[in-house]
Parts: structure tokens; C-alpha cells; sequence
């Protein structure tokens, strides 16, 4: 006799799935599983692409600024920081009561194209590096 034939049926009740062996596996696998299960589903995070690519044209990261609001919509830009730093939990509770959302504007070398990224309301944190440099980063968490 197979292992199915003491399995229970979709119709039948779930104290009948304690007779099934692959059931029993399961539910003993269960604990471990979430016990090593990540606490959330990782690191809220929104970056720039380091590469903008058009065409045939690269033109590497060069800086990003920070606005209130979506940029073409010429929400007002958060000022410039001096390590490059802006810390966020303040704006986020401010700009979430006006349902909008904080971005980043990235910026490229050579080109006057730019990506528009929104960032999750759970960043704690947006920071540029190499600022006006090609191969600059920009990272919100």
C-alpha cells in the first residue's frame, strides 16, 4: 500500500491529515522553517543606476538631489547636506499626512536625462557618495 492511500482528500476533514506520512513531514519541518525564516522580507532599499544607458550612449551616475514630492510636478528640492546625508524619518511622517512621497532624482555625467526614483516609506536614510564625480552612489534605506 502507498503512502497516498492513508492520505486524506480535500473533502475530508483536517484531523484526517494526521494519518498522511507526508503531512506528518510537513508539520514537523514547520518550526524549523520559520524559525529560519527571515524576520522581514529584507532591507527596504532605492537606489540610482549606476550606468544610464541611451542608445549608444553610457553616461555614468555623477550625484542625485532629493525632492518632496515628485520633481517634474516642481515639488520643492530638500537642500543639500554636507557629508551627503539626509535623514529621513521627520520628512517621511510630514509628506505621508499630504499622501506624497519623497524622491530621488538621480544625475548623470554628460547628459541632461534623469531617472526619477520613488523611495519607500520605510527608508530610514538616503546618502550620496562621490557627489559631481562619475561612478558617484546613491542609496536610499
Amino acid at each position: 500500500m502507498s503512502d497516498q492511500s492513508s492520505c486524506p482528500r480535500l473533502s475530508d476533514s483536517p484531523r484526517s491529515a494526521r494519518r498522511c506520512p507526508r503531512a506528518q513531514a510537513l508539520l514537523a519541518l514547520l518550526p524549523a522553517l520559520l524559525l529560519c525564516a527571515p524576520a522581514g522580507a529584507g532591507p527596504v532599499r532605492a537606489s540610482c543606476p549606476q550606468v544610464l544607458r541611451i542608445g549608444a550612449t553610457r553616461a555614468a551616475l555623477s550625484g542625485a538631489a532629493l525632492f518632496y514630492g515628485p520633481p517634474e510636478r516642481h515639488m520643492e528640492q530638500i537642500g543639500e547636506t554636507a557629508k551627503g546625508v539626509w535623514h529621513l524619518p521627520v520628512l517621511q511622517r510630514l509628506i505621508a499626512q499630504e499622501h506624497e512621497f519623497l524622491y530621488l532624482q538621480c544625475r548623470y555625467a554628460g547628459i541632461t536625462a534623469t531617472i526619477t526614483v520613488q523611495i519607500p516609506r520605510a527608508a530610514r536614510k538616503c546618502a550620496v557618495r562621490g557627489d559631481a564625480k562619475p561612478g558617484a552612489r546613491a542609496l536610499c534605506e
